[in-house]
């Protein structure tokens, strides 16, 4: 049995947020910000975030994803995502999108970041659009979630 464990609801030090609808893009390359995976980051902090993303997009357009922050601050991004044959690839940026390929099923990545803030605050908030622009439907599925952790 797992023992059971309690996070403060107060913890400044952790956000959790989950999605709790589908979300959907179409015939776009143009990186728009997810409805609900950002967290608030206050001025002067350093953030490690965590994404378990679902999603859906066919094999032509496939997904990218990037992130926005606010002014002055700077990201480390990555993905992991396991592809056909089984192997983990890891790529990462510090600026820009990063693809990951679609099938037309669900699939499963991680993406990472480490967030330094500076001067001022704001969001940091997942970004995402298909990397190819295609009719069909590229969709960030319900259950993905974000967890921000304060370094600093």
């Amino acid at each position: 049995m797992w023992p059971k464990v309690t996070l403060p609801s107060t913890d400044r030090n952790r956000l959790v947020v989950r999605k709790t609808a589908d979300e959907t893009v179409n015939n776009s390359t143009t990186l728009q910000d997810d409805d609900a995976l950002k967290v608030p980051v206050p001025a002067n902090s350093v953030w490690h975030i965590h994404c378990a993303i679902l999603y859906n997009s066919g094999g032509t357009p496939d997904i990218k994803f990037s992130l926005s922050v606010p002014t002055g601050a700077t990201y480390m991004l990555g993905i992991v995502r396991g592809d056909a044959a089984s192997q983990i690839n890891w790529q990462a940026s510090a600026s820009g999108a990063l693809a990951a390929d679609g099938q037309g099923a669900d699939y499963f990545l991680l993406l990472e970041a480490i967030v330094t803030v500076g001067a001022t605050a704001g969001n940091a908030v997942v970004q995402w659009a298909q990397n190819m622009a295609d009719a069909s439907d590229t969709k960030v599925l319900k259950n993905s979630c974000l967890i921000a952790t304060r370094l600093f």
